[in-house]
Formats: structure tokens, C-alpha cells, sequence
């Protein structure tokens, strides 16, 4: 009896080590980058792609977060019935404007015709609140915003360190344990598929979600993805490359907790974009809320049986490149 207790006390002593260990880790993991590869769980962009010869066909790239991860890029080039039109998905998880602005170059550099810019509330971490007056930032708050403090580790601490952790365990071990390579998807050079996309939850587990808006406070995010969703747009329409975007599909429980404040916002950052910069938008973010198809509150499964969402990427497209 004795020895059972001695037992139970050092797996308790050893479990609560390692878990003060890696939440002490946690900021650093963040202010050096290590947290945002391993949450995205995909790779790096590399130029490999982008050397590759894209002239043979008319081609058309889908960008944005995992959101747009989850079309299948292959069913929708089938369902164009176009054979001069190719559709890459060069979706990244866990990525944002301010990400994205970085291989703008490369981007531009393959000459696509047309670029399809899938967005959602969680690109721009729009507050809770709406704490300005208009949606497009001023000029001289972006600068100071940007360079105000050279602190590495400001404001890394996430407001959420159970969900930050579990998706730091989850990564560590998608690191370790790789999928097999049939799991990637044709055309999709960036974002890694995992059997578990496939997955169709069941409403009690979609109820037990984690919803992270409630915890976007601060306005720092939103002007900087604002400033360069912006910078993306401009670089991209002075080469004569077509824009489109397309808010992304969430299921009715996170809509149902994001506030007034946020839905306006993001309805007048589209506003903004059609008005000023000419750029078509379709919407997609309310379209399938309450359909069974649906792999956790913001993203679609990737079930073979789930095409709803792949039908209507694959008619925007053919509306787009065949007006």
C-alpha cells in the first residue's frame, strides 16, 4: 500500500514538472516562431513551387488559411470541366494577411490570372468591440503600431494557454508521427491532409468547442492584416492579376458567438474592398452553418462525401475565369 502511494505521488510530482515546464516555454515558443509552425502544422513556403512552369494552362491560385485548406482542389478542377484552367490551393494553416505578404512576390512572380483570397474573422482578429471609428486604419497608427516596442517577448503570452498548449502537443507529435504521403492533396503544395480532416463531428462535440473570438481584445492584429490585405490587393491588381475574394465557411455555433461589433467590421472591411479596390466578393461564411458536414466549428471536413463547399469554389471559379 505503501508502495502504490509512492507510486502515485512521483507520477503526480513528474506530471506537474513537465507541465510547469512547458507552459514556462510557452512565450518563447511564440516569440521565436516555433508555435505558429508547429499549430499550422504544415511547412514553410518554399520556392520550389513557385519555379515551376505555369504557362501551359490558364492558371488560378486559391490562397488563404486552413479555412481554404479544406477545398479540395482536386474535385474542383474535375467540376470546372475546363481543361485550359488549372486551380492550385495554396492555402497555409494558420495564416493571415501579414503572413501571406511575404511571398507576395513569389506569387506574383508565377503570373497566375487570377487569385482567389479566402478570408474570415480570424485573419484580422477583429475586438471584441469596435473601438475605431472607421474599419481602415490610419496610416501613422500602422507605423507606430509596427514599431512601437522591440521587445521580443510583448504581448506574446496567449490568452489562452490550455488551447495554445494542446495544439503545441499536437504538433509535436504530427512532427514525430508524419501521415502518409497519399493524405496530401494534388495541387496543394503547403497544407499537409490528416485522416482526422475526414472526420464529420457529432453535434455534442462541436457544442464542447473552445469558440477563440471572444478572446480578440486587442486591435494591433487588425490594423496590421487590415494594412496588408490591402498592400496584397494593390501589388497584385498592378500586375493585371485578377482578385477575388471569399469569406470562409463556419459552422452556426461560432457565428452564434461572435458579437455585433465583430460581423460589422468584417462587413465593412468588404465593403472597403469592393468599393475602393474593385474586388468582387463572394460570401460563403453562412452559407453551409447548419449542414452535417462539418470537422470542428470552422472548418469543413474533408470527407470524400462532403462537397458542398467544393461545388461552389469550382462555380465561382468558372464564373470568374469564363465572364
Amino acid at each position: 500500500m505503501e508502495i502504490k502511494i509512492s507510486q502515485n505521488i512521483k507520477i503526480s510530482i513528474i506530471s506537474v514538472i513537465a507541465f510547469l515546464v512547458a507552459f514556462s516555454v510557452l512565450p518563447f515558443l511564440v516569440a521565436f516562431s516555433v508555435l505558429p509552425f508547429l499549430v499550422a502544422e504544415s511547412p514553410f513556403i518554399e520556392g520550389d513551387f513557385f519555379s515551376g512552369d505555369f504557362s501551359q494552362n490558364r492558371t488560378g491560385f486559391l490562397i488563404g488559411s486552413s479555412h481554404v485548406g479544406r477545398i479540395n482542389v482536386t474535385q474542383v478542377n474535375d467540376l470546372i470541366h475546363d481543361d485550359s484552367i488549372t486551380i492550385y490551393n495554396l492555402a497555409i494553416a494558420g495564416d493571415s494577411p501579414s503572413k501571406r505578404v511575404r511571398s507576395l512576390e513569389q506569387i506574383i512572380s508565377a503570373k497566375p490570372e487570377i487569385i482567389f483570397y479566402g478570408i474570415s474573422y480570424r485573419d484580422f482578429n477583429f475586438p471584441y468591440q469596435n473601438i475605431a471609428s472607421s474599419i481602415l486604419p490610419d496610416p501613422q497608427q500602422i507605423l507606430s503600431e509596427k514599431l512601437h516596442d522591440n521587445n521580443p517577448l510583448n504581448n506574446t503570452f496567449p490568452s489562452n494557454p490550455q488551447w495554445y498548449s494542446m495544439h503545441i502537443i499536437r504538433g509535436l507529435l504530427n512532427i514525430i508521427k508524419k501521415e502518409p504521403e497519399h493524405f496530401w492533396e494534388i495541387n496543394t503544395p503547403f497544407y499537409p491532409y490528416h485522416r482526422r480532416y475526414g472526420i464529420i463531428a457529432t453535434d455534442d462535440d462541436l457544442k464542447n468547442e473552445i469558440v477563440p473570438a471572444k478572446t480578440w481584445i486587442d486591435s494591433k492584429t487588425k490594423i496590421n492584416n487590415i494594412h496588408d490585405i490591402l498592400k496584397i490587393i494593390s501589388e497584385v491588381q498592378k500586375h493585371e492579376i485578377k482578385v477575388i475574394i471569399f469569406t470562409t465557411p463556419l459552422h452556426q455555433y461560432y457565428l452564434d458567438e461572435l458579437s455585433n461589433s465583430q460581423k460589422n467590421q468584417l462587413d465593412s472591411l468588404l465593403n472597403d474592398l469592393r468599393e475602393n479596390y474593385d474586388v468582387k466578393i463572394y460570401k460563403f461564411e453562412k452559407k453551409y452553418s447548419k449542414l452535417n458536414i462539418w470537422n470542428n466549428l470552422s472548418h469543413v471536413s474533408f470527407n470524400r462525401n462532403v462537397t458542398e463547399y467544393n461545388h461552389d469554389v469550382a462555380e465561382m471559379i468558372r464564373i470568374e475565369m469564363n465572364p
